[in-house]
């Protein structure tokens, strides 16, 4: 699994996932869908340049994939060699999917784990609180971002959010994230 995350608003636009290793191709139809679920499906190009940081690894280093992106717009940024550290937000992402996401969750078969991945990012984007975000949502601090942005109340003079919402009762992240998922099918005789 890859994914694309947004430094400013911690929305992840976009990820691909396969049973198999990933490739280039992969990365390069992320790169596809990140823009388009940023700037419209019809976009073919960055309406200005973005960085699109990166490990090491051979899909994201390939020849083409650094030439794709650089046609998106993007510019392609690579973290030093064996430095997790400096991609601090995409490792901690990975640190709350796992405690969130996968912790409970049925994980038989990748089938199984790929049915699943769609519904365990919207609900990281829509509904899981982030403290850097003020106790809101990714797209809860986005859509509040574009509504000052545009002339609309500022975040003072709005309600905050609070983290006692109808999904946690003893803090911001208690009976977090919601049990999502396929049940297990069970034989009969």
């Amino acid at each position: 699994m890859a994914f694309a995350i947004d430094c400013h608003d911690r929305e992840v636009p976009a990820f691909v996932a396969s049973p198999r290793s990933l490739t280039g191709a992969d990365i390069r139809t992320l790169m596809d869908r990140t823009l388009w679920a940023r700037f419209g499906e019809a976009t073919l190009k960055a309406p200005h340049a973005i960085q699109w940081l990166s490990d090491n690894g051979p899909q994201y280093t390939a020849t083409a994939t650094v030439l794709y992106a650089h046609e998106l717009g993007l510019v392609p940024i690579t973290t030093p060699a064996y430095s997790p550290e400096s991609n601090g937000l995409a490792e901690a992402f990975v640190g709350t999917f796992k405690r969130d996401y996968l912790g409970d969750a049925e994980l038989r078969d990748a089938e199984t784990v790929l049915a699943q991945l769609s519904g365990w990012f919207d609900d990281y984007n829509t509904l899981a609180p982030h403290s850097a975000l003020g106790m809101r949502s990714p797209r809860e601090y986005r859509a509040l971002t574009v509504a000052t942005a545009f002339g609309a109340p500022s975040a003072s003079e709005t309600p905050s959010h609070l983290p006692q919402d109808g999904r946690s009762t003893e803090g911001p992240l208690s009976g977090h994230p919601p049990k999502l998922g396929i049940e297990p099918t069970r034989a009969s005789s």
